[in-house]
């Protein structure tokens, strides 16, 4: 029974080439191995040499290091395409779940070239990230700067910062044409720096981005043949002429005729089953194009969001805050008012908010053949928290640790065969 298995996961492509030597660095015996790509599943042994699968046989074969995987599954390990912390107590709590590369693809950083260099060699896990188009407006439109590199774990502090005078000028203000060659100026200069792609939040900024801004940035972005990867405007919204596959729509045009990458974050609101049928439709004609999904009906974001606002949520979803939006600060659910207040005062402030449509979706989406798991994992701000903490300590959204394994079990409830999820999750 799949719950009663365990994971071995590994971190290198699984291949099936014959290996010439005798001895290996490690070897796994007598495990369960499988690799979703061509749909092996048997019991095997592994050799690894140099770093690499070097030999799947049925026959004994040595090494320095001996795991006995009997009873255990061996498979790639999973890739999280929305990690967003780069502290490392949240990234031992990813590996836990089996992640071995975490990408923050949707925030990003900026001063790229710096981040890296901040990060090399304190990642036991692989690791990239994109830069991010939201602190390019911030730098534009808000006037901030940043002293050396900047990812999401500081994000909503300086959402906070940028909306000190009132207005947050990286959410609503339209950029000139001046001001979008700024913009994209930066981001090429962060791409050359070694951004994998572009993390675009039109969702949080609507009233802001334009859709020629938009276009601007995947453009950017497909100069070097690298995605955008974005969380579209309209996000959740259920109502023509303003429904979520409409912004949907906006990014997928882009990439069309930009022949390029495309990621799709978090695709699990209203209007995902139409924007899954359009990126199978592409990758039929050779378009790389993916989506995510995690296995939770609730979301985090900082109270301040665009997406929280009574237009969002009352007229467009027609949800009442105080059955969906709930104060990790005050262990409560808000009421209209009260979430008016805290947004007026403190807008940084991480919410949770609940879609009560995704329990029932959540069902679909194990059986959707190439929509991937993505955790959205979050940081948390507790610097005594390290690599070497305790993970019972973790306080905050479950998502951070446990999305890999829950989409593990929501899929075996499912029926959903192993290897089907294995390559949803790698």
């Amino acid at each position: 029974m799949m719950n009663k298995l365990s994971f071995l996961l590994l971190s290198v492509a699984i291949t099936f080439q014959v290996a010439v030597a005798k001895s290996y660095d490690i070897v796994i015996l007598n495990g369960r191995v499988m690799d979703p790509e061509t749909k092996f599943d048997g019991v095997r042994n592994v050799g690894i040499l140099d770093g690499k699968i070097a030999k799947i046989t049925t026959r004994k074969i040595k090494g320095k290091e001996t795991i006995d995987a009997t009873g255990h599954v061996v498979a790639p390990g999973f890739i999280d395409t929305h990690t967003h912390s780069s502290n490392k107590f949240s990234i031992k709590l990813s590996m836990m779940d089996g992640v071995t590369t975490g990408l923050d693809l949707e925030l990003g950083a900026v001063n790229i070239g710096a981040w890296y260099r901040r990060e090399k060699d304190k990642w036991p896990m692989n690791y990239g990230q994109c830069v991010s188009h939201e602190m390019v407006r911030m730098m534009v439109h808000d006037g901030l700067k940043y002293d050396g590199p900047v990812d999401a774990t500081v994000a909503f502090d300086f959402r906070a910062e940028a909306g000190k005078d009132g207005l947050s000028g990286w959410s609503v203000a339209v950029s000139s044409l001046e001001q979008i060659n700024q913009i994209t100026k930066i981001l090429d200069e962060n791409l050359r720096q070694g951004a994998i792609g572009i993390g675009c939040t039109p969702g949080y900024a609507s009233a802001g981005i334009s859709t020629y801004e938009q276009l601007e940035v995947q453009r950017a972005a497909a100069r070097y043949d690298r995605l955008s990867a974005v969380h579209t405007r309209l996000h959740g919204s259920t109502k023509p002429p303003v429904e979520s596959q409409m912004g949907f729509n906006e990014v997928f045009s882009n990439a069309v005729v930009l022949k390029a990458p495309l990621l799709i974050c978090h695709n699990n609101d209203y209007g995902w089953w139409e924007a899954e049928e359009k990126l199978a439709l592409a990758r039929e004609q050779g378009m790389n194009m993916w989506s995510e999904y995690y296995p939770y009906a609730a979301a985090s974001t900082s109270i301040g969001s665009d997406g929280l606002k009574p237009a969002s949520i009352e007229d467009t979803l027609g949800l009442k805050y105080k059955d969906i939006l709930y104060d990790p600060t005050q262990d409560k659910y808000l009421a209209k008012e009260e979430y008016l207040q805290i947004a007026k005062e403190d807008p940084g402030r991480t919410i949770v908010a609940f879609n009560p449509a995704r329990y029932e979706w959540m069902k679909s989406w194990v059986k959707v053949p190439h929509m991937t798991v993505g955790s959205d994992a979050m940081w948390v701000n507790d610097p005594e928290l390290t690599f070497d903490s305790d993970p019972a300590k973790f306080q905050g959204h479950p998502r951070t640790s446990g999305s890999h394994t829950t989409a593990l079990r929501l899929a075996r409830e499912s029926a959903v065969p192993l290897n089907f999820t294995l390559a949803q999750l790698s």
